[in-house]
């Protein structure tokens, strides 16, 4: 995907100002990869990742969306939204499940910032990995927020592009459009804003397993 978290994360396209992401690659989205995270690209996001800028006095920096690949007072939790984790299905070949469930943990870890966590989503090497951890540290330390609420990624369609090796497969994913993703601080001004689309797009993620570990991860999103 084209640089994610809310890229995802663009992916998990998603992903605070800097996921996943696993969000969509939506060009200068609050995370530019992050996402996406985002996006954790839509990662996530769709897969995704969006991004919070590299300090909270600075200027903001964005990464892609998916899951893509996040600030002093924690963005309060959504009502009904579980302060743990969703569980994540990222294991044997069923694509969808996994992109859907990566996706699904990537919008949740940017209403929920903890940095550490990320891992579980997205590996080290993945280009927006530290950009993407460093949005959800802003996100989780600076008072950081989304403001209107964040909402989450829509995935529309996952299908298996590639199997690259044993332990390595793209997965092109189509995201549905993208609503307005805004970061502000604890005064109100605007960090990063993101508007909505009118249109989806699709990415590829590229996942892998490491040495002795089953877990699929995001390692790269492009647009295709």
């Amino acid at each position: 995907m084209s640089r994610t978290g809310d890229r995802m994360l663009r992916d998990l396209e998603g992903a605070p100002p800097q996921p996943p992401s696993t969000e969509p690659d939506r060009g200068l989205s609050p995370w530019r990869a992050a996402a996406v995270l985002a996006i954790f690209a839509v990662l996530i996001g769709a897969i995704a990742w969006g991004v919070i800028s590299r300090s909270g006095d600075g200027d903001p920096k964005t990464t892609p969306a998916g899951p893509s690949g996040v600030p002093a007072t924690a963005q309060p939790s959504t009502p009904g939204v579980a302060d743990q984790p969703p569980t994540l299905v990222n294991t044997g070949e069923n694509w969808d499940a996994i992109v859907r469930s990566i996706v699904a943990y990537n919008d949740w870890l940017y209403l929920h910032p903890r940095p550490e966590l990320l891992d579980e989503i997205m590996l080290p090497a993945h280009k927006e990995y530290a950009d993407t951890k460093l949005g959800l540290t802003n996100l989780a330390t600076k008072g950081w927020r989304y403001d209107p609420p964040r909402l989450p990624v829509i995935v529309e369609r996952v299908t298996l592009g590639t199997r690259l090796s044993a332990t390595k497969a793209s997965v092109v994913v189509r995201y549905g459009p993208a609503p307005q993703y805004r970061v502000v601080d604890q005064a109100g001004k605007v960090i990063a804003d993101s508007p909505a689309t009118a249109d989806g797009n699709t990415v590829v993620w590229t996942l892998a397993q490491t040495p002795g570990d089953p877990r699929w991860r995001l390692e790269d999103i492009d647009r295709l």
